[in-house]
């Protein structure tokens, strides 16, 4: 393969080379050489080379910028692309203050100052975007540009987590008697497994084996990921619902991706016919015509999957056949259920009390 001026393979990745003021200067990207990412690795040297000549990326002390650095960062950390775009947007949107500042010059004060000025839509969003700016002066500490992390004292509130809200068992059953075709087969698939959105569209024919669903990949972001959200791949056991659905799909007998493009008339333009779908916007516009049609509260179609493990609980399955299912550890599944493990349980210690004994030799009357 040719590569351009400046660019080369090192390893799994890509390195660019570039030149400013009699001094050379290389930087490794963290992406496989392909021609995407050669041609994104292009771009980013073009970057560098522009920002040399307007003496953004550093000064003549080596102290770069805090927009350097946090590109630096964005270019070679080793996390999943969703969370390197979340990244990305809440540097430019909450830290952009920072951008020109060298980065040995930021001190706690400065960002003490931008993060009390900032009106915070949530804990979450605070939390997330001070994570990233921890990330940032990490490197610019691992390479010698400072001594210490200036965002590390900065607390992160607890911000408490939204509740859960799953269909009700009749909710599901109205839901799905007014679907049809693909976005039918996308939510029933969705009820009986629980699988993620980004799993449910990396589905193909392969991992389907008459009994249970292979889930070992995801489209995130409109690209096909060869791991899950958790690194983790698991068999989901399927009920009948579920493969007499599947035995409907109009491209059980062309392999390939479960869903595919059927039309673009009316559907994501960006795709041709027969490829697999990039998100689930058309399944969840049919998903969300049906609850204002039915006059079902409006929830995301992601709370198919909560629905999967709180009907599961209350009709008595166990909480480790369900964690393993939906990709969870123990702890992150009893987190986020407990609720609904407490009400299946509580029946049956209610019962108990009801009970007539003679253990302590007191007898109740009826």
């Amino acid at each position: 393969m040719d590569y351009p001026t400046g660019i080369r393979p090192k390893r799994n990745a890509l390195e660019i080379r570039w030149q400013f003021a009699g001094k050379r200067y290389s930087e490794t990207i963290a992406k496989t050489p392909n021609k995407t990412n050669i041609a994104y690795a292009v771009s980013i040297r073009r970057q560098r080379i522009n920002d040399a000549i307007h003496g953004v990326s550093a000064t003549s002390k080596g102290n770069p910028s805090f927009q350097a650095m946090a590109q630096d960062y964005l270019n070679t950390a080793k996390i999943a692309d969703s969370t390197r775009e979340s990244y990305k947007n809440l540097l430019g949107q909450h830290w952009s203050p920072l951008a020109s500042s060298p980065v040995a010059d930021i001190t706690f004060d400065l960002i003490w100052q931008i993060d009390t000025s900032i009106e915070w839509t949530s804990g979450k969003t605070r939390k997330n975007s001070i994570t990233a700016l921890r990330q940032v002066f990490k490197l610019a500490k691992r390479r010698g540009f400072i001594d210490s992390n200036p965002a590390s004292e900065l607390e992160q509130e607890r911000h408490q987590k939204i509740p859960i809200q799953p269909f009700s068992a009749d909710e599901k059953e109205t839901i799905l008697a007014n679907l049809h075709g693909q976005p039918l087969i996308y939510f029933t698939l969705a009820f009986e497994t629980g699988c993620r959105t980004s799993e449910l569209l990396g589905l193909t024919w392969a991992d389907y084996d008459g009994e249970t669903l292979f889930v070992s990949k995801g489209i995130v972001r409109g690209k096909l990921k060869d791991t899950t959200k958790t690194d983790t791949s698991r068999h989901v056991y399927l009920t009948e619902r579920a493969k007499k659905i599947l035995k409907s799909a109009p491209s059980k007998f062309k392999g390939g991706h479960i869903f595919v493009i059927e039309t673009v008339n009316g559907g994501p333009h960006v795709n041709s016919i027969g490829q697999s779908f990039k998100d689930a916007d058309n399944f969840n516009r049919a998903f969300r015509k049906v609850l204002i049609d039915k006059n079902i509260p409006i929830r995301r179609g992601y709370n198919c999957r909560h629905t999967y493990a709180s009907l599961g609980l209350t009709r008595g399955v166990k909480p480790g056949f369900l964690a393993s299912q939906l990709g969870h550890s123990m702890e992150m599944f009893f987190g986020r259920y407990a609720t609904y493990i407490e009400s299946a349980s509580d029946a049956i210690e209610v019962g108990k009390l009801n009970e007539t004994g003679t253990e302590t030799g007191i007898k109740i009357n009826e």
